[in-house]
């Protein structure tokens, strides 16, 4: 997460580029010859639910993809499915928020020592 964050922090995304950046490289890489038995869950944002990002994801986890009305249907916010959402950016947020950061480094560094604490 920090070294994608370092990376586009501040910085406009496209479509393509999001799913080039996310699928293509880092999912790939990481999972590698666990791909096919991998169930890709949406985290609920509304960015992430795009035509573009949908037909990528339909293509690459073909009924093995969770998000509310898709194959695996469940709710967002779902504690069984997306403890980051329910706990991990709320906390983090508390963290960086508790003294308002006054510039992008100061917030990156806020963020990752939030971050350092929870480990």
């Amino acid at each position: 997460i920090l070294s994608t964050f370092n990376d586009y922090v501040g910085q406009n995304r496209t479509k393509n580029e999001v799913i080039k950046l996310m699928f293509r490289y880092y999912y790939y890489y990481v999972i590698g010859i666990y791909w096919e038995n991998i169930i890709f869950q949406q985290d609920g944002a509304l960015p992430h639910n795009s035509h573009v990002i949908q037909n990528y994801v339909n293509e690459n986890f073909p009924n093995r993809w969770i998000e509310t009305y898709r194959p695996v249907e469940w709710p967002q916010r779902s504690p069984n499915l997306s403890p980051l959402d329910l706990f991990l950016w709320g906390r983090i947020k508390t963290e960086v928020y508790a003294d308002p950061p006054i510039s992008l480094q100061y917030l990156k560094e806020k963020i990752r020592a939030a971050s350092i604490k929870l480990i």
